[in-house]
């Protein structure tokens, strides 16, 4: 009886597991080195000791993930290994709702890379098929005229490419998208303050403090496009970006995690600008470039992307009003700009520099 009673203890120790919620996991090395890479930084969106985005969005499995980095990689790796036993699928798998983590910890963990093999995500899979991400890049709308909240000008996210396959879909709203295979594609990715700014002072106070709440937005790049050119007047600079197609795949997943969450917008410190290094640096930390004080303006990012040799083609393009300028005197070198438009930006002369 005593023999068989330690074979059922044994088997039960052996059944625990590998990667549970056991106290003693906590000081595993290899949870420990997972915890404070900065990739699974990058991807909750960590700066210092917390993170950008609320608690409260729905975008943490832990209680206290926005502050506590093991905490929510001991129940993201729980609950995979839960949800891959189980072979659950859809909206409710963390596979699905976490797709860029899970290709993160497939590295290190077995069971969680045949999950992925196995588990279905519809939704994620639909995303893929609108979204093309065969030419990644970033497009700097230079600063309005006459909008005073485009002083450093605007930077987005621009996914571009073919159909892979026929699509068509009527949406709840009564919106139809309809493409066949081969049609290109493209859209735009923007991080802006989920609030109308218009000439409010006190709006633009809050914005600066860092009280505002973003979002990242999408949207077919040509209705981007005619907004800033038509709209605005507004030149806007077209950047290729250089990343191979494993790195493509993990941003088009991080930022299938991010929609409809609530983030912190500041105008100083974490604006457009800020936002988009977050996600390309979940693809390559090297996109994540230094900087020498608090803020980075788009100029200076892009500038340090081009030293980086990060960027492997430019485009431009300004609206016909200054075509004629442009046609007379060419466009300024973006790439020299960057003490001239600091001198600016210091003296708060902006306007009308970069045509």
């Amino acid at each position: 009886m005593r023999i068989l009673l330690r074979i059922i203890i044994v088997c039960a120790v052996i059944l625990i597991p590998t990667f549970g919620l056991d106290s003693h996991l906590e000081s595993k090395p290899l949870i420990q080195s997972l915890s404070t890479s900065q990739q699974w930084l990058s991807l909750l969106h960590f700066r210092g000791k917390e993170s950008l985005i609320n608690q409260k969005s729905g975008f943490f499995l832990s209680s206290d993930g926005s502050k506590n980095a093991q905490n929510e990689l001991l129940v993201t790796i729980n609950t995979m290994l839960e949800d891959a036993s189980l072979a659950k699928e859809g909206e409710e798998s963390t596979f699905c709702r976490y797709p860029a983590r899970a290709m993160f910890l497939s590295q290190f963990i077995p069971e969680i890379k045949k999950g992925i093999k196995l588990i279905r995500c519809d939704s994620f899979m639909e995303f893929m098929q609108i979204v093309p991400f065969d030419d990644v890049g970033l497009t700097y709308a230079t600063e309005s005229d006459i909008y005073p909240g485009s002083a450093m000008g605007h930077i987005y996210l621009t996914l571009q490419g073919e159909a892979k396959q026929d699509f068509h879909k009527v949406f709840s709203e009564g919106n139809v998208l309809d493409f066949k295979k081969g049609d290109y594609l493209s859209y735009g990715i923007s991080f802006f303050a989920d609030a109308d700014l218009g000439i409010n002072p006190i709006s633009y106070i809050r914005a600066i403090i860092g009280k505002l709440n973003g979002v990242y937005s999408l949207s077919p790049l040509d209705n981007i496009d005619f907004e800033y050119l038509q709209n605005e007047e507004r030149t806007i600079w077209r950047f290729t970006l250089d990343l191979d197609s494993k790195e493509k795949q993990l941003i088009a997943a991080h930022l299938w995690e991010l929609r409809d969450k609530s983030i912190d917008y500041s105008f100083i410190d974490h604006n457009c600008n800020d936002a988009l290094k977050n996600i390309l640096r979940v693809a390559n930390e090297s996109f994540f470039t230094e900087q020498s004080k608090p803020y980075q303006t788009p100029v200076e990012y892009i500038q340090s992307l081009q030293n980086a040799g990060k960027i492997v083609k430019v485009e431009t393009q300004s609206p016909k009003n200054k075509q004629k300028f442009v046609d007379k005197y060419g466009y300024n070198d973006i790439f020299k700009l960057v003490k001239v438009l600091k001198q600016c930006w210091d003296t708060h002369i902006v306007a009308g520099i970069l045509y």
